[in-house]
């Protein structure tokens, strides 16, 4: 028994880092969800107990503010803000509920990077640096989000449910694998 164990050891040993980063993934997830809750539109939200309900709504107006901007300003978009949702010309309107504000996957990305192998001194600037680049990469997806519903609506459901989601967490996995590459080696820790 001892020499399978071995053996399946061996095996493993090269992945180890990776099945790590999944498992800490996922039990970042789960801990989330127990203790963050809010009804279906985001407008009652807690943590711990503790009514966070302005400070997600600041948060998520915050990334509806950007969205807008860019598809106002920069791509001279016809779309008006309401509040947290987006309205265009063609009168589709996309509401950016809490959920969808990126906060989970700044939390997630900062439970990994704590539970990494690397020298503090380097999470110190690395965390923050990821979860603005978390922060920014939902304001892109937002806006890919709000121009998939301007002109193909029917495909909405699938790119946010689907493609941006994962998507998002495959790039937290590569900003993860660039960490390990450059900072989390036995070789590089003094």
């Amino acid at each position: 028994m001892k020499e399978k164990w071995n053996i399946l050891s061996e095996k493993i040993d090269p992945y180890k880092g990776v099945l790590c980063f999944f498992l800490v993934m996922i039990l970042a997830n789960l801990f989330w969800k127990l203790v963050v809750q809010s009804d279906e539109y985001g407008i009652y939200v807690t943590a711990f107990g503790f009514d966070i309900s302005a400070f997600a709504s600041s948060f998520t107006r915050g990334v509806v503010v950007l969205a807008h901007s860019f598809l106002y300003d920069v791509l001279g978009m016809s779309v008006k803000m309401n509040g947290l949702s987006l309205a265009f010309e063609n009168h589709e309107t996309i509401l950016i509920v809490w959920g969808c504000a990126g906060f989970k996957q700044m939390f997630i990305f900062t439970v990994i990077m704590l539970f990494s192998y690397g020298p503090w001194r380097h999470k110190l600037w690395f965390i923050p640096a990821g979860v603005v680049l978390c922060y920014f990469l939902n304001v892109f997806r937002v806006i890919l989000l709000a121009l998939i519903s301007y002109n193909y609506l029917n495909m909405l459901d699938f790119f946010h449910a689907y493609v941006f989601k994962y998507a998002f967490y495959g790039i937290i996995f590569l900003v993860w694998i660039f960490w390990n590459e450059y900072f989390g080696h036995e070789k590089n820790v003094k």
